[in-house]
């Protein structure tokens, strides 16, 4: 050990209080270990020792890091005594007479005391030392390693704390942010119904107007027969019939509910069909569903919000046709089976998605309408086909249009036809 650099790096934060008498001032230890310590307190005798001991702790709020005596003259075991009452967590450095046996056996009986005998060289002097204030600097780093430890145990916990509250308060915004977008959406969706329901009542409105007229007619000429007012009035009863029967099947449609029903595949298309089939009719659209599998296979589900699903995509495609002029538009439903699921694609001609809005279709706001769409359709298609009917959505493009794929899981059931959600 190269002494007294090996040593310095442990005592140059230290401060000692040391009871010296002749004997270490004419090795001139004194001299040497002053120089090795952040401070170092010399005394001479008991009292003044004890009231500097007592003063140091008054002014820093801390005891010395170690005191180290050398006055064989005074009662030792007397002071350590009363130095140790003051701080039992003192240490102590003892420099002794080889024949002061029963002052020795009572320090080593008290503990915590490091002894050396004399004579002695001022290499075993400096050994102590080493080891002593390696011993309470590795000690003291212990402490302010664990002190840091739990500074950083607290700041996490306050942190995560903190964290969960602005999460809760996240999901909070996000649960009121999708409310808002539902209700935007179903607004939409109304004044969507509404345009559809004026498209299906256009022609029946027009046969019972022209019915009116012809009665008209035939009050102010005076010629008709009862099989032309007959053919007249049964005419118009179905008109209304089917007026009712369209009201009936968009109330249904709308009408909120999370009731499950089991219904055969067939049944839900036509169903559909019923509800576009004044669009399609007034844009000459090619419109065809391609069953690879039984009509009469029954599926559970919610058939109104399923229908949503698939009318918020043909009505996409519906107003692409008449956006791009689209000559000769075509739709077509595929529906199979795999892996135990139902698929359902819709593709049409066209044009497709935008590459640079494909990926986000799904998200709210996003439109490939501009400033005439909403861009809440195909977010809450997503949502009612992800949360409401347990399944997946998926756009992609095709050669001339958009193709999208739905999945919906079989789920077999025997004993009942309703279920709640």
């Amino acid at each position: 050990m190269n002494y007294p650099n090996d040593i310095y790096k442990y005592t140059s934060d230290l401060d000692v209080l040391c009871y010296s008498n002749k004997l270490i001032c004419e090795d001139s230890h004194e001299v040497l270990i002053s120089k090795l310590f952040h401070s170092i307190d010399f005394v001479h005798n008991e009292q003044d020792g004890l009231e500097l001991f007592k003063n140091y702790y008054k002014k820093n709020n801390f005891y010395y890091d170690f005191v180290l005596f050398d006055i064989p003259q005074i009662d030792t075991y007397k002071l350590f005594d009363e130095l140790y009452a003051l701080n039992n967590q003192q240490v102590f450095i003892v420099i002794t007479e080889a024949s002061e046996v029963d002052k020795i056996t009572n320090l080593i009986n008290i503990g915590a005391v490091y002894l050396i005998i004399k004579p002695f060289e001022t290499d075993v002097l400096y050994n102590i030392l080493y080891k002593v204030s390696k011993s309470i600097i590795n000690d003291r780093l212990a402490i302010e390693h664990l002190q840091v430890a739990e500074a950083f145990n607290e700041h996490l916990k306050s942190y995560n704390d903190t964290l969960s509250e602005k999460l809760a308060e996240q999901a909070k915004v996000l649960e009121q942010n999708q409310a808002t977008i539902i209700n935007q959406s179903k607004f939409a969706i109304m004044g969507e119904m509404i345009a559809m329901i004026a498209h299906q009542w256009k022609q029946p409105l027009n046969v019972i107007s022209l019915n009116i007229a012809n009665l008209e007619m035939m009050q102010m000429t005076g010629k008709y027969s009862k099989k032309e007012l007959n053919e007249i009035i049964e005419n118009s009863n179905e008109t209304i019939e089917y007026m009712s029967k369209t009201i009936h099947d968009f109330t249904e449609f709308l009408r909120p509910s999370d009731i499950k029903e089991t219904v055969k595949i067939g049944a839900i298309f036509y169903q559909l069909i019923s509800l576009i089939k004044a669009d399609i009719t007034e844009y000459n659209i090619d419109f065809s569903i391609d069953y690879k599998i039984d009509k009469d296979l029954t599926i559970e589900l919610n058939s109104s919000k399923f229908t949503q699903v698939v009318i918020n995509i043909i009505k996409n495609s519906i107003d692409e046709f008449k956006e791009k002029h689209t000559i000769n538009p075509k739709i077509k439903i595929i529906i199979d089976m795999s892996d135990n699921a139902y698929i359902i694609t819709i593709k049409d001609n066209a044009g497709g998605i935008p590459n640079e809005l494909i990926n986000t279709i799904f998200e709210p706001y996003v439109s490939t309408k501009g400033k005439n769409g909403t861009g809440l359709g195909m977010y809450m298609s997503k949502l009612l086909v992800v949360s409401h009917l347990g399944g997946t959505i998926d756009v992609a493009n095709h050669d001339d249009g958009a193709l999208f794929t739905i999945k919906l899981s079989v789920i077999e059931r025997r004993k009942r036809e309703r279920i709640y959600v």
